[in-house]
């Protein structure tokens, strides 16, 4: 981290912050897009223990791990120096999703770190295999 010089003896003048380096701020956007193409690409099992009705998987559809990295983050470091978030989730839920045009689009309820929420509906295209349907990247 760069520290800016400070003028002052203020401790709130904006004259004095630290700036993360352009290498490091690299580093952790690959870091963040890495871990969000691993969890969108994992294999998600169907469970043993179903009723024949349902279906249950080993993972959850959608978590607020599954909101986009360009979501969150403004990732220009001219903009954004120390890659901070931009837009904090704390979860996701009531989802509801509906078949349009052959895509399925699900609507989540999105919460923020704000406590105020609003609606998101990632698009995800079905993909069948012998009648089993497993979904795509959100």
């Amino acid at each position: 981290m760069k520290e800016l010089s400070n003028s002052s003896n203020n401790p709130l003048d904006e004259s004095s912050f630290c700036v993360m380096e352009k290498q490091i701020f690299d580093n952790k956007f690959l870091e963040l897009f890495f871990n969000y193409n691993t969890l969108v690409n994992r294999p998600n099992k169907v469970q043993l223990n179903g009723n024949g009705i349902y279906d249950r998987h080993e993972f959850p559809v959608l978590t607020r791990d599954h909101i986009p990295v360009f979501w969150q983050y403004d990732l220009n470091y001219e903009t954004n120096p120390n890659l901070m978030i931009r837009l904090g989730v704390n979860t996701t839920f009531n989802a509801a999703a509906i078949k349009l045009n052959g895509w399925y689009l699900m609507i989540a309820r999105v919460e923020g770190f704000d406590v105020k929420s609003f609606f998101a509906w990632p698009k995800v295209q079905m993909v069948s295999i012998s009648g089993n349907f497993g979904t795509g990247r959100l």
